[in-house]
């Protein structure tokens, strides 16, 4: 059986705490109705694209939109903000490096969670076997722990000439360390 689950479905609903403080970066529009439907009441967005921001802004619905291209700009944010921190549909090769992984768990509090997503097709294997090098070094330095890890078959429609139909990807959840 094809596996095509939403990301959303392995949020840990049993916590006991109300997030109420998220940063998204990449995907603004469609991850902002999701996670308010979940509880999430305070939304900031980050992305490189003036014209993903442009339609945010025009939602209503970001308390502070800013613009930054991962990995050439510091992500702009003080560290230790965010309840819960999302980047969706960024990290592949040739999109965002890898050294924002350190960037997301900073911007972090400590108790809160940073969601992550990569493709698994067959051009971005060598970037995606690097960014689970990354999150497990940071594993090992007691920075964060896992909560799930989830390969997806069918993640999204293919996007290179190699690929036909979906694609798979994976979903990493992992929760800040109280340091």
């Amino acid at each position: 059986m094809t596996e095509r689950r939403p990301l959303f479905w392995m949020w840990p609903v049993e916590q006991d705490w109300s997030p109420n403080t998220v940063i998204l970066f990449s995907q603004l529009i469609i991850l902002r109705g999701k996670l308010k439907r979940m509880g999430f009441r305070h939304f900031d967005g980050v992305d490189g694209s003036l014209r993903m921001l442009e339609g945010a802004k025009k939602t209503g619905l970001y308390k502070q939109l800013m613009h930054c291209m991962l990995g050439q700009d510091r992500i702009p944010v003080k560290a230790e903000t965010y309840d819960v921190v999302i980047i969706v549909g960024a990290l592949s090769v040739g999109q965002v490096p890898l050294k924002v992984i350190r960037e997301l768990w900073d911007a972090t509090k400590p108790g809160g969670y940073v969601c992550m997503t990569t493709r698994a097709n067959t051009d971005n294997q060598k970037y995606k076997a690097e960014l689970e090098q990354m999150i497990k070094a940071l594993e090992e330095e007691q920075k964060w722990r896992s909560v799930a890890v989830v390969e997806v078959e069918e993640w999204e429609r293919g996007v290179s000439e190699l690929d036909t139909g979906y694609i798979p990807g994976a979903v990493y959840l992992y929760q800040k360390g109280f340091l």
